[in-house]
């Protein structure tokens, strides 16, 4: 019992930083701290090339790609959740790849091997613009200039998947969604959140304090983004021809 009370009235006491601390957790939300990868292709018996894909406004160091080859003219671009790497999607990879597409998979920056990006503002544009450089790249490759190319969606990455589909120089032929998109953004991070996605210390994990950084994080998260959800329909001249 007086653990309890102890516990409740330390929460009572930092409840005055508990908005900042959610603020700065939101912005942790985009630059988690950097995750080995876990397993490699190699790992589950699949044969990989690293490449790295430029991003405009960044110098040096872009998207960490793992190209995994396969039929020139089916290619699968594959993203990640939210949090983690490409290492976390190679059990989709190793389907896809047995299949015989070529998968191409990506870290999105500030995750992975990719780019460090510091930018607070614009995660939406900025998520998607890495999905339509790797498209964008494969597109350059001459072995895969005319191949039918697919988005694979994973969960955090399934919507700038969707938003990338306003793009109009960046055709695609499918666009695939695996858990998610999700209707409404904050429950989704304040779930993210409370599942310890990331780190909320001592007297701040519990209490009012808690309830109070997770509000904040999952509010905060969601303006970051800077973009409607659901977002609105956008004139496009042709759909993703679904022909794959």
């Amino acid at each position: 019992m007086a653990t309890g009370f102890l516990a409740k009235a330390a929460s009572a006491v930092t409840l005055p930083v508990a908005p900042l601390y959610g603020a700065f957790l939101s912005y942790m939300i985009y630059h988690p701290p950097r995750r080995p990868h876990h397993k490699k292709p190699a790992d589950l018996g699949l044969t990989s090339t690293d490449v790295n894909v430029p991003l405009n406004g960044q110098q040096g160091r872009g998207l960490h790609v793992w190209l995994i080859p396969g039929d020139t003219e089916r290619v699968v671009v594959l993203g990640h959740g939210l949090g983690l790497s490409k290492s976390a999607s190679l059990a989709q990879a190793r389907l896809l790849s047995e299949a015989g597409y070529t998968v191409a998979m990506f870290d999105h920056r500030n995750h992975g091997k990719s780019v460090a990006d510091r930018a607070g503002w614009g995660m939406s544009d900025r998520h998607t613009d890495d999905v339509v450089a790797v498209v964008r790249h494969m597109r350059s490759m001459d072995e895969y200039a005319t191949a039918r190319i697919a988005i694979y969606g994973f969960s955090i990455s399934t919507f700038p998947s969707f938003y990338m589909l306003k793009r109009e120089d960046c055709p695609v032929d499918a666009v695939i969604f695996d858990s998610g998109p999700a209707l409404e953004l904050a429950p989704l991070f304040r779930n993210f959140v409370a599942a310890g996605g990331v780190p909320i210390p001592g007297p701040l994990g519990t209490g009012p304090s808690r309830a109070v950084v997770e509000t904040v994080a999952s509010s905060a998260a969601v303006a970051m983004l800077r973009v409607q959800w659901p977002r609105r329909s956008a004139a496009r001249t042709s759909a993703p021809r679904c022909s794959f």
